[in-house]
């Protein structure tokens, strides 16, 4: 049975989340069927708030529902993004996912240098956002088409369908 949609979830930190909308809309317009698990507007603050006044909002986090969704996400996802650099949030966000089983594409940020727990938990890293787009419009093709894959290619290690033949 083949899968139609790519269920997709982003982390990176609160302060990218305009980079975030924008590695959205790219993926979107590349991959009209993607579902994208999206945290970008219950984690914004409401307009007007002054820079002490929006800090004090994300530390209230308004019930645990932006912690909830993220939470929730990390686990659902087909596949997770990291879109980095980004900090302690997000590596918990990874850990999770690593630990729900969903692999982990990661962008590596222009001056970032992911430590040994980060660099082991992403299967496959990327340079930059256009690449990691490419990547996600050949997965989302390959789930389209095929119940399994046998085919080593850039995108196995992130493939719901790669099974390695012995």
């Amino acid at each position: 049975m083949t899968c139609a949609i790519l269920t997709l979830y982003t982390i990176a930190s609160a302060r990218q989340i305009h980079a975030v909308r924008l590695f959205h809309q790219a993926v979107r317009d590349a991959v009209p069927d993607v579902q994208i698990l999206d945290w970008t507007d219950l984690a914004a603050p409401p307009a007007g708030l002054g820079p002490i006044q929006r800090r004090d909002w994300r530390d209230t986090d308004a019930a645990g529902e932006v912690f909830s969704f993220c939470r929730d996400a990390c686990g659902q996802s087909d596949l997770v993004v990291y879109l980095g650099p980004a900090g302690q949030d997000a590596g918990v966000e990874v850990g999770m996912a690593l630990a729900a089983g969903v692999p982990i594409l990661g962008v590596r940020g222009p001056h970032e240098e992911p430590g040994l727990m980060l660099q082991r938990a992403v299967r496959k890293w990327t340079s930059d956002v256009v690449h990691t787009v490419h990547c996600l419009e050949g997965l989302a093709h390959c789930l389209r088409r095929m119940d399994r894959c046998s085919c080593r290619c850039e995108l196995s290690a992130l493939c719901p369908l790669y099974e390695e033949r012995y």
